[in-house]
Parts: C-alpha cells; sequence; structure tokens
C-alpha cells in the first residue's frame, strides 16, 4: 500500500513539472502575441516633390468648326459639278451650276421687257410734259416699268443662285447627287416620306475643331480660371492637342444639372477628323514641385486634415497639415510635413499618436 502510495506521489510530481515546463516555454509566445496585439501593423509611404497639375476630366465627340449643307435655291438640272468628296474648297469657288442656259434666257427676256417698258414710260413722261398724255396712262407706264424691272432682277437673281458656291472655306465630306440629275426646290414623296433633294454637298471647315462638354453645375464657377485644355483623340494615340474654352450655354440644364461648353482645338494639319472620340482637361492650375503624399494617408476630423508620421524608432506621431490640391490620388501638402518624412498610408485607423507600429513592407 505504501509503494502504491510512493508511485502516485512521484506520477503527480512528474505531471506537474511537465505543466511547468509547459507553461515557462508558452509564456514568451504568449507575451510576443501581447505585443504583437499592441502593435497595430501599418504599410508607409514618403513624402514627395512632383508636379501636379489641377484639373477637371471630359469626354465629347469632335465636331467641325463650321458645318453646313449645301442645296440649290433653284430647279433644274446640275449642269456641271465642280467639286467633289474630300476636295478643299475656298469660300466664293463654284461647286455646281444648275440648268444655267434657261434661267440665262429667261434673263435675257425679262431684260428685254425691262428695256421696253422703260423706253414706253419715258415716252409717255415727254408726252404727259406736253399735255398730249393723261396722268393715269403715265402711271400706268411706271407700274409697268417697276413690274418688268422686278422680273428683270429676279432673272439676275435666279441665274446667280444657279451658280452653286462654297459659303466658306473647307473640305466636301460628302457630294448626294450626280451630274445631269435633277433637283426641286420643293418637297417631294417618297418611299421614307417627305423630303427635299436640292442639297448637293455637305462641306466642313476643318481649319479648327470643336468638343462640347457638359459642366456639372458645381464647377461652373471654376471655368473662369481655366488657363488651357489638354485633349486627347483616342483615334490618334501619342499625341495632345492645346485647346481653349471659346463660349459657354450661360444655361444649366434641369435634368442633367450641366451646362454645355465649348472647347476649341486648332487642327493645323488635319489630324483631327470630325466624329472622333476625344478626351478634354481643363486646366484650372499648375504647381510645380509640389511635396505631395498619397491621398489615402490623409485623414480629417472636427480639427482638420492631419497624417501619421512614423519615426525612425516606428513610433507614429500625429501631425496636423494643410492640404491643397489633388491629383491622380496625390494630394499636395501646403505645411506640416517635411520632404522624406514617412507617412502612415494603410492601417491608421488603428493608431494612436505616439505608439509603436508595426511596418508591413
Amino acid at each position: 500500500m505504501k509503494k502504491i502510495i510512493s508511485y502516485v506521489v512521484i506520477a503527480l510530481a512528474a505531471v506537474g513539472l511537465a505543466w511547468a515546463v509547459i507553461t515557462r516555454i508558452n509564456a514568451p509566445a504568449a507575451g510576443t502575441e501581447s505585443k504583437k496585439t499592441n502593435r497595430p501593423p501599418v504599410r508607409i509611404a514618403v513624402a514627395e516633390h512632383e508636379d501636379l497639375t489641377y484639373r477637371l476630366d471630359f469626354s465629347g465627340d469632335v465636331n467641325p468648326a463650321r458645318q453646313a449643307n449645301v442645296f440649290s435655291k433653284v430647279t433644274g438640272n446640275i449642269e456641271r459639278l465642280y467639286a467633289d468628296m474630300g476636295q478643299t474648297v475656298h469660300e466664293g469657288a463654284m461647286l455646281a451650276l444648275i440648268d444655267t442656259a434657261a434661267l440665262g434666257a429667261t434673263l435675257q427676256q425679262t431684260r428685254t421687257s425691262y428695256v421696253n417698258a422703260r423706253v414706253q414710260y419715258n415716252r409717255t413722261k415727254d408726252l404727259a410734259a406736253k399735255g398730249l398724255a393723261a396722268q393715269q396712262d403715265l402711271d400706268n407706264a411706271e407700274t409697268a416699268m417697276n413690274v418688268a424691272k422686278a422680273n428683270y432682277e429676279l432673272a439676275q437673281t435666279q441665274l446667280d443662285y444657279a451658280k452653286v458656291r462654297a459659303p466658306f472655306s473647307g473640305v466636301i465630306t460628302k457630294r448626294y447627287l450626280d451630274q445631269g440629275a435633277v433637283v426641286s426646290t420643293s418637297t417631294v414623296q417618297a418611299s421614307a416620306g417627305s423630303q427635299s433633294n436640292s442639297t448637293l454637298f455637305t462641306i466642313m471647315d476643318l481649319s479648327s475643331v470643336k468638343v462640347l462638354i457638359n459642366v456639372l453645375d458645381k464647377d461652373i464657377a471654376a471655368l473662369s480660371g481655366v488657363h488651357k485644355a489638354i485633349v486627347t483623340i483616342d483615334g490618334i494615340p501619342g499625341r495632345t492637342f492645346d485647346g481653349y474654352v471659346t463660349r459657354t450655354s450661360d444655361a444649366v440644364s434641369t435634368t442633367t444639372r450641366t451646362m454645355t461648353a465649348e472647347v476649341t482645338i486648332q487642327n493645323r494639319d488635319g489630324a483631327i477628323k470630325p466624329g472622333m472620340f476625344a478626351r478634354v482637361s481643363l486646366v484650372l492650375g499648375e504647381h510645380p514641385n509640389a511635396l505631395t503624399v498619397p491621398s489615402e494617408a490623409v485623414m480629417s476630423d472636427t480639427t482638420g486634415h492631419f497624417v501619421y508620421v512614423v519615426s525612425a524608432d516606428s513610433v507614429a506621431h500625429r501631425t496636423g497639415v494643410q492640404t491643397g490640391i489633388e491629383e491622380k490620388a496625390r494630394t499636395e501638402i501646403l505645411s506640416g510635413l517635411d520632404q522624406n518624412e514617412w507617412v502612415i498610408v494603410s492601417g491608421q485607423n488603428f493608431v494612436k499618436d505616439k505608439n509603436r507600429v508595426l511596418i508591413e513592407h
């Protein structure tokens, strides 16, 4: 019985010794885990200088500076075409002739009638001065002369209309009819509905182009500070173009709460084509060599903006800062921070001022 008791005592002693060893082994691990818990893991980034540009970004389609459909004001056959699609023409250049033979004959006829009416008026006037013609005859002769003159001037105008000319310098982007086709100034019925076949050409002025953008009402006030517009064209990769806000609608749409603005771009080499998709950045200000940090590093509360700066001993210090513009996920720091200081960009929500942190790489 004594042996059994001895064995039990020895066994209990061995169990106690083993438990003490295990406890001692685990104690540092628990302490380390506790230590890690008190040092929140964070990621850091350096404050550095770079050039910042404050801009508003938009997109839109390219339109010509001017565009017009050139049509015939007279009815008749297309006698001759002087321009075709893709051709560059100057203002006043002859584009087409419309049945000038018939209109020329009409002009000659009305001119003859006018000359005869004027001669008859002058004769009646001389007779009336001598008392050999009644005043009524003189009035009738004057009226006939005026009517003949009006018909003659109308015929002159019609003949001028038959000579279709370019309203401005540009490129013929479309020709609708061929030589010999009949054009009419009246509306004709077609299977697709009512239409007019008097349109001969579409002409576009491509010396400059424009992009219409829709500016949010909250950004309208900033338009007055626009220095320039930087334009990129999806169809012309690798090139940028300078543009300028030339006019605005000065009215905000109640549907979209935006105002239309027109950005004009010079197109001297003709590389930009109407219909291309453009991206427009309105430059509101340029800040060269600005001190910046990643925007996620900047926090704010009722006291203002602040960041957590990490010192060499891994201690986080809350530092108040004054911020400037934000561009491409970088925020300008106007004061409160120096170059090459390390700021926390992730995990700062768990950081307390003057506490140590665990920097993750």
